[in-house]
């Protein structure tokens, strides 16, 4: 099992989510799951790559999106869900 779970909290950014994922999958793919946090407005621009989503998607997060504390509060929640007991959480934007 990975010990690491990395968050990365976007915005209507999907090809740098994509490009972010690719690389932590090519380079650290072995310790870390990978997950991005979107909180997007514009749902042609929403981040649905085979990596893990997260999607805030209530009116408020759609409207303002989300900022850091919130964001990854909600993706550490998330996580929790999924029963893995990672030891460390990395945080990126």
């Amino acid at each position: 099992m990975k010990k690491v779970c990395t968050l990365m909290l976007q915005r209507n950014c999907p090809e740098v989510s994509e490009r972010a994922a690719e690389h932590i999958q090519k380079w650290n793919g072995d310790l870390t799951d990978f997950f991005v946090v979107e909180s997007g407005s514009d749902d042609n621009k929403i981040y649905s790559g085979p990596e893990g989503v997260f999607h805030a998607n209530w009116p408020e997060a759609k409207e303002n999106g989300l900022r850091i504390p919130k964001g990854f509060n909600y993706g550490i929640l998330e996580s929790y869900k999924l029963n893995k007991d990672y030891d460390y959480y990395a945080i990126m934007t």
